[in-house]
This record gives structure tokens, sequence and C-alpha cells, in this order.
């Protein structure tokens, strides 16, 4: 068996285009065809990245003579499957940690509405209850992502923070909140007593906060 035949049968069992060969080897797409065509040779450099990623010996890729190595390219068809288990997996934990965010966000919506009708201790409660659900949710999500492979971590953990970003950071809304009902309290001071709407106007900061949260979102959605 040739380098060629090789080389092209290492490369189909990655799953790998010659385009996204010739990306990981730093080389042209061009070269990737020759090699594959025969009529050129990679040097020692590229001899020794396909090593690294294939898995193979550099003795099987240069000596025609050895054609046993098809534990090699079992590896890497193994390497492969694992790689899709961890994809679908980060899938599923993108899914789960945006509930857990979900979640986290409507403990915190209800702190707030405690706060306003000044129940101080539930909103503490119910404050720190929901930034601890949410950060079990990062630590969960974090956790699979360093035990898949780099591209899909990659990839999967832009996902997960643009599709979450505004719903893992209630803190924003929280203090924004707290802070707009006691600039009414102080505000209405001068007319001896608590006059000004405090729910109604903490509610617009909501309704304000969810539309500029989502156009953040969308806006990050759309760079690839």
């Amino acid at each position: 068996m040739t380098f060629a035949e090789k080389f092209f049968n290492l490369r189909k069992s990655a799953g790998l285009s010659q385009q996204q060969a010739a990306k990981r080897l730093g080389v042209s797409r061009q070269a990737i065809s020759r090699w594959e065509n025969g009529t050129a040779l990679p040097d020692s450099l590229n001899i020794a990245g396909i090593c690294t990623i294939f898995g193979v010996s550099a003795d099987y890729l240069v000596n025609d003579l050895v054609c046993e190595n098809s534990a090699a390219i079992n590896c890497v068809t193994e390497q492969k499957a694992d790689s899709g288990k961890f994809k679908d997996g980060g899938k599923a934990i993108c899914r789960y940690g945006i509930l857990f965010h979900i979640l986290a966000f409507l403990l915190e919506l209800a702190g707030i509405l405690c706060f306003v009708f000044s129940a101080v201790i539930a909103f503490w409660v119910l404050f720190f209850v929901g930034l601890a659900v949410s950060v079990i949710g990062i630590i969960t999500a974090e956790f699979i992502f360093t035990a898949s492979g780099k591209d899909v971590r990659s990839a999967l953990r832009k996902k997960y923070y643009r599709r979450s970003v505004w719903l893992f950071l209630p803190l924003p809304l929280v203090v924004l909140t707290v802070a707009i009902s006691y600039a009414v309290a102080i505000a209405s001071s001068g007319y001896g007593s608590f006059t000004l709407p405090v729910l109604p106007v903490s509610l617009l900061a909501i309704v304000v906060y969810f539309f500029i949260s989502i156009m953040v979102t969308i806006i990050l959605s759309d760079k690839k």
C-alpha cells in the first residue's frame, strides 16, 4: 500500500475533507490532493503532523511494505465516534444548562417582587439560591466541555454562552431594581409619604433589561 492510499484511507476514516485536513496540517488543499494522487510526498514536518493527527507511525506512512496498521485506522474511527458522543452529550448539556439558568432567573425575578413588596429576607434568600443554581449550571456545562475534544468544546461553549448569556446574568437586573426602588423612595420622601409606583417602575426596568438582553443575544448568535 502506497503513502497516497494510506493517507487517503486515514483521512476518510477520520471523516475529514481535503480542506479540513489541509487546515489542520497547515498546507493547501492542492497539496493534500497531490499527496493522494501520488504526484507528491509531504516533507518531514508534514509527516510528523500526519502521525500526530491520525495516530500512526512515520514508518507506517513512508514504508509501502508496512500495511497492517488497520488498528490505527480503527483507532481514528473510534476517536471520531467518541467525538460524536461528546458532541451529542454537549448539546444535551447546553439544553439542561440553559434550563438551570431559566430556573435561576425565575428565582431572581421572584426575589425582586419580594423586594418590591418589602419582603427583604425572602428577596435575599431567593437571590442567593438563584445565583447558586446558575453557578451549578455553568460548572456542570464546563465540566462536560472540558471532557470533550478541542474543536467540539469550542463550538459547544460558544453556542451555550450565546444562548444563556442573558439568563445567567441576573445580577444587573437585581441591582437595577434595588437602585430604582431606593431612588423612588428618596424622591418620594420629600412629599412625606411613599407615593410613586415602585412596582410599575421596577417592571418597566425588567422589560427594558429583557429587550436589551435579547438584542445582545441575537447579535452574538449571528456571529459565526
